[in-house]
């Protein structure tokens, strides 16, 4: 599922939630910003210092960061304001940079506004849709494919944005693949295994299909010193459509006893088990164990970015 964070004036917030709508409705994962309602009032009645405050207090310019992270794209709505045709501000003008240095692609609703910065938005190189948001639609099934060996969300983003690090933007495709091994594999060499089994099934499913990449990532646990439990570790294997392979072996973080004690029964595996026994949002064991500090979809992402690291 491609994500988009939707960003602008918070005078545009009825437009954003608009936006959003139509987007979801065309199956987008979509983010605004997290003070999209907070703030628009203080901006309507014209209190600046309050809605500063409120900025700082919320921590809501890293908040949005953090959402343009987790994104493909972003889609800046610029409508006029203050006299200035499809206005961008300052605050806009930050994420489409922040946007721009992490290789997520720049939609705008509008043209670029007539703005003494107009050179740098245009370095950027946005595309503008014209108001149709179904240009965004267009945009991604045209781009080349990459297929990963999964249906998982997490995965999917993870590879996607393994992919951006080296400016690759590839629309990424999820199928079903079978591993071969235990749900939850507990050595090196089954999940390496696993990650195979899956390429060799991934390869059989796409045949005949045209493709940049095909990605396998298999997540495991394992030990690593007698001194420890064990640690969790992905094998990302990626072949490009020229036949070349290259394969990442990344260890995480360490998994108590306590934890795999109760893997795979009567927990499946660790995602599994930090949701039900532990009442956690996500299947995400490393997000429980670092409390929030690292999350599997970084992990995911970096094992995708060292694969590619000798093969792009």
């Amino acid at each position: 599922m491609v994500a988009l964070t939707i960003c602008g004036s918070m005078r545009f917030s009825k437009e954003m939630h608009e936006a959003r709508f139509v987007l979801e409705a065309n199956g987008f994962k979509v983010f605004v910003p997290g003070g999209l309602s907070d703030l628009a009032s203080y901006k309507e009645s014209g209190s600046h210092d309050e809605a500063v405050k409120r900025k700082i207090q919320n921590d809501y310019i890293n908040e949005h960061y953090k959402y343009i992270k987790q994104s493909d794209g972003i889609v800046v709505i610029n409508h006029d304001k203050n006299e200035v045709q499809n206005y961008v501000g300052g605050n806009a003008l930050m994420e489409i940079g922040f946007a721009f240095t992490l290789n997520r692609d720049i939609f705008f609703l509008n043209p670029i506004p007539m703005v003494s910065y107009k050179a740098e938005i245009e370095a950027m190189q946005p595309i503008i849709i014209d108001s149709d948001l179904s240009k965004i639609n267009q945009y991604y099934n045209k781009l080349s494919k990459a297929y990963l060996s999964s249906e998982s969300v997490l995965k999917l983003s993870a590879t996607s944005f393994g992919l951006r690090e080296f400016a690759i933007k590839c629309e990424v495709l999820g199928i079903k693949t079978e591993s071969k091994v235990s749900e939850q594999p507990f050595s090196i060499d089954e999940t390496y295994l696993g990650a195979e089994n899956r390429l060799t099934d991934l390869k059989k499913k796409v045949e005949g299909k045209a493709y940049e990449y095909l990605i396998s990532i298999e997540s495991g646990i394992t030990k690593l010193h007698q001194k420890h439990n064990v640690h969790g570790l992905s094998v990302c294997i990626i072949e490009n459509k020229l036949g070349r392979r290259s394969v990442s072996i990344s260890t995480e973080l360490e998994v108590p006893k306590e934890m795999t004690d109760l893997v795979p029964d009567p927990y499946a595996d660790l995602g599994v088990l930090v949701q039900k026994k532990y009442g956690e949002e996500n299947k995400d064991p490393y997000l429980f164990l670092s409390k929030g500090k690292i999350s599997r979809n970084q992990l995911l992402t970096n094992a995708v970015i060292k694969a590619l690291a000798s093969i792009s």
